[in-house]
């Protein structure tokens, strides 16, 4: 038997198959940023095939706060519409949010890779020393016998 947890992922990861089934032009990989508004005919399509408007918002969540929707926002360009048609210019304003995002996103990873080093045991910041790898023989060089030194300098 699965927890309500289990059961709500689930949920989220079927309503995500069933977006980019449907509108395989506005939801692809890479991601590309979606047009303002586009929440609105996803819902009405979603009330149609009984899919709970909430679920349907909480996948539309998980769509655009990956890092690499994220990203795709900061990189700029234009939006794209349900039907995979340009739409609206990403403003300045829309980048330079995206971007403290992605900003906040390196910190607070940063701060949870610190954390788990702490965990493991291991001092903050600071690696463990590996043995260095030994180098290898040194090889000497290939003799160049005189009949090929004759024959390189006529050639030349």
């Amino acid at each position: 038997m699965t927890n309500k947890k289990q059961r709500r992922g689930q949920a989220l990861r079927e309503v995500l198959v069933w977006l980019k089934a449907t509108w395989p032009a506005a939801f692809t990989e890479p991601p590309r940023p979606l047009a303002l508004g586009v929440h609105r005919a996803i819902h009405e399509s979603a009330s149609e095939v009984e899919t709970k408007p909430a679920m349907v918002t909480a996948a539309l969540g998980t769509w655009c706060n990956r890092i690499s929707y994220i990203r795709a926002v900061a990189d700029g360009g234009h939006r794209v519409s349900l039907d995979g048609s340009q739409g609206e210019q990403i403003t300045p304003e829309q980048r330079e949010h995206a971007r403290q995002r992605i900003r906040q996103h390196q910190v607070t990873a940063r701060q949870k890779r610190k954390a788990r080093q702490q965990r493991e045991g291991l001092a903050a910041g600071v690696r463990q020393r590996c043995e260095p790898t030994p180098r290898p023989a040194q090889i000497a060089p290939r003799r160049v016998s005189t009949r090929r030194q004759l024959t390189l300098r006529r050639s030349k």
